[in-house]
């Protein structure tokens, strides 16, 4: 697919939402998904800025709304340390945003008193990704990336995007 519009970066970060609502799976594809969620999140507005059909000036606009978000200053950190593997101190956005815990729930079918094994590939898998601050904040990642895209599309609504 060729590149043509920042909309593909908007339409693939959906997607990883779409991926990252969907638990049922291995747990290293799950947590490959939330990192790349978070980092399409916030290199949309590096697509935005460089997207020959949107206005001048518009990237800075953009960068001006993100550090007014308090759920994309925390992507940004979140896909800057996974991109540089930590953040210097002048890279901070969000308060130091990192992934602090990733729990998982693994329910049974069916489960009886009677059950004797339970194979576990027949299990529902739901996954838990907590982020934490400096402030010392816990919020689901799930929840984050909700949230994120919500910020997205109220900016890209009062920008006419």
């Amino acid at each position: 697919m060729l590149i043509q519009s920042y909309r593909q970066q908007y339409d693939r970060m959906k997607r990883f939402l779409e991926r990252i609502k969907s638990q049922n799976r291995d747990q290293l594809a799950y947590i490959d998904d939330v990192w790349s969620f978070y980092m399409h999140c916030y290199h949309l507005k590096d697509w935005i800025r460089n997207d020959p059909q949107i206005k001048s000036g518009v990237g800075k606009k953009i960068e001006d709304k993100i550090n007014e978000s308090d759920a994309l200053r925390k992507v940004a950190d979140l896909a800057n340390r996974v991109k540089h593997f930590h953040l210097k101190p002048k890279m901070i956005r969000g308060n130091n945003a990192n992934v602090a815990s990733i729990g998982v729930t693994m329910t049974p079918p069916n489960l009886t008193l009677e059950s004797e094994e339970t194979d576990l590939a027949s299990c529902t898998v739901k996954y838990r990704v907590i982020i934490k601050t400096d402030r010392g904040d816990k919020i689901d990642g799930l929840q984050l990336a909700k949230d994120a895209v919500k910020e997205w599309d109220e900016i890209f609504k009062g920008m006419g995007l």
